[in-house]
Formats: structure tokens, C-alpha cells, sequence
């Protein structure tokens, strides 16, 4: 990819929302936040909006084209957004030239929802997630963010400091569920990430709240 010029100061949102309200398909994508190069410049365009753009639309699609879902579904649906972004990267020359820092793979994490008569179909990876609240407020359940449990085992700052603890991050406790400690998932386009896509499904209630949400 390209470091071009662009509105100093201003960052593009990385953020990104597939909606079918025909189907009760919904999806929320966030763009993960890339490395400034060393003139301290972000990238534009932003391959994180690019890959949420893309990872939403596919999970989207994939969903909204099925009369009827399961959970299989579901993680098919997020595999999809997962190649979508694989192909994001093999033309922006970063999958096979990446460095963890300002050339690292594009990626983002997702969340996703189907209302399916009375029942709700959810998935997500990374920080994103789905949140259940009453028709009174009451937040009854939502799904965990496998980001900050992983960021408990992530180095210290005082002890790997700057740009080699964002390496030793990216490289070491993202996609790598091969290692004993504490690791997240993200959309890259790596295989490895499809092992941490969760799925599950919860019954629904008319005057319910789902609020599917990035961090």
C-alpha cells in the first residue's frame, strides 16, 4: 500500500456496519489500528477501514443469502470475512511482505447478529461483541472481550518497550493459539484466526434490546 498525502490530522474511521433489516442480518466491524511511519504519519487510505469494509460485507452477505441459519453459519459467515481480508492484503502487497509494524497485515475484528424466529444467532471475535438487555434495561448477558483476557499475559511495557513490544504483540499473541499463554483472534486473513470465532444462540423476547458493538 500506498503512504499518501492526506488531511493532517485526520484519521479515517475504521469502523464499518452491514445492516439488513429484511433478514435481521447485522454486522459491526472494527478496523485494527495501524503503525504511523517513521514521519509519524497514519496511512491513507487506511487498510483497517478497508478490511472492516470488507470483513462486514462478506460476513453480511454470507448471512443474508440463507433462509435458514445455525451456528455453522455463523463461523462460515466469519471465515468468509476472514478470506475477504486475506485477499485485502495479497493486493496491497502485505501478505507476503510484512513486518508487524507499519507494513503489519490488515485486520480487523467483528460481531455479528441474525434474529431467527424468537432466537438470536451471534458471533464475534476479538473486542467486538453482543450485548442482551430487557425490555426494562436490564443487561442480561454479553459476550466477553477475548482482547483484554489475552492482554493480561501480553509483556510488559518496562520490560520490552516501543516498537519491538508492538511486534512481539502482533506476532506472538495474536492468531498464534499454538502457544501456552493467552491469545486473541483477528480478521487477517491467516487460518489461524478462524480458531478463535465464537458463535453461540440465545432466545429473544419482543421489547428486548441486542446491541452489537465494537470497542
Amino acid at each position: 500500500f500506498q503512504w499518501e498525502p492526506h488531511v493532517p490530522n485526520k484519521k479515517e474511521s475504521e469502523d464499518s456496519l452491514f445492516s439488513d433489516e429484511l433478514n435481521h442480518v447485522f454486522v459491526v466491524a472494527d478496523g485494527v489500528t495501524r503503525s504511523e511511519n517513521e514521519k509519524g504519519d497514519y496511512p491513507y487510505p487506511s487498510p483497517a477501514r478497508q478490511a472492516s469494509e470488507r470483513a462486514a460485507k462478506a460476513i453480511g452477505e454470507s448471512l443474508s443469502r440463507q433462509e435458514r441459519l445455525d451456528e455453522n453459519d455463523i463461523h462460515k459467515a466469519f471465515a468468509n470475512g476472514n478470506y475477504a481480508v486475506k485477499q485485502l492484503n495479497e493486493e496491497l502487497g502485505l501478505w507476503t511482505d510484512h513486518d508487524y509494524l507499519t507494513r503489519d497485515f490488515a485486520g480487523t475484528v467483528a460481531s455479528a447478529a441474525v434474529e431467527q424466529d424468537g432466537n438470536i444467532l451471534y458471533g464475534y471475535i476479538g473486542d467486538c461483541g453482543v450485548a442482551h438487555i430487557s425490555d426494562q434495561g436490564e443487561l442480561f448477558w454479553h459476550t466477553n472481550d477475548d482482547v483484554s483476557v489475552a492482554r493480561s499475559d501480553f509483556p510488559k511495557s518496562e520490560e520490552v518497550k516501543g516498537n519491538d513490544r508492538v511486534v512481539r504483540v502482533r506476532k506472538d499473541f495474536r492468531n498464534n493459539p499454538s502457544v501456552k499463554h493467552k491469545t486473541y483472534g483477528v480478521l487477517t486473513g491467516e487460518d489461524t484466526a478462524i480458531e478463535y470465532i465464537k458463535t453461540g444462540m440465545r432466545s429473544y423476547s419482543p421489547g428486548d434490546v441486542l446491541i452489537i458493538y465494537s470497542d
